[in-house]
């Protein structure tokens, strides 16, 4: 249904970029900066990113955005919409979480799904591509790198690849 794309539409974006539902749902056009407009003081190394307020925190987070990300924005007719425009269309969040139920069921996904979900997915998968915690603590908004370390999963994997590449002569 129109509804349950939606929803599919926005936990992607938010798996490509780790903002809460709040922020997704909040985003403006006038957040996502292209870097041609950008000062040449900052270095940037995607085209474009979101820059915004986290609503929860009140942290200001600079996310470059992906490809797929971006993918998402245009299918929203981004370049239509003036600056102060909301780029996705409305949602509430309980039927965005009851529609995530319903898809992992389509999918046959074994999980409690929730929009929070794909904010875990984004910090695990920083992680998980060797992103410092740091980078994923400024990215995600956290005041306390503590606070990335319960979004940062260490696996079997991850453990055996990091002793592979330690030298110890």
């Amino acid at each position: 249904t129109k509804g349950l794309e939606l929803t599919r539409k926005l936990f992607l974006f938010s798996c490509y970029t780790g903002l809460r539902y709040s922020d997704v749902i909040n985003l403006k056009k006038e957040n996502i900066i292209d870097a041609d407009n950008v000062s040449q003081s900052k270095k940037l190394t995607d085209k474009k990113k979101i820059v915004l307020e986290m609503k929860k925190t009140k942290r200001e987070v600079e996310i470059p955005l992906r490809p797929e990300a971006f993918k998402i924005l245009v299918n929203f007719k981004i370049k239509n919409k003036k600056p102060k425009d909301l780029i996705f269309d409305r949602r509430e969040n309980a039927s965005v979480n009851r529609d995530l139920k319903i898809i992992a069921k389509i999918a046959k996904i074994d999980k409690d799904l929730s929009f929070h979900t794909a904010r875990h997915s984004f910090g695990s998968m920083l992680a998980k591509n060797g992103i410092q915690p740091f980078y994923i603590m400024k990215m995600m908004g956290h005041k306390d790198i503590r606070m990335t370390e319960r979004y940062v999963n260490t696996d079997d994997e991850m453990l055996s690849n990091a002793m592979k590449v330690v030298k110890f002569t």
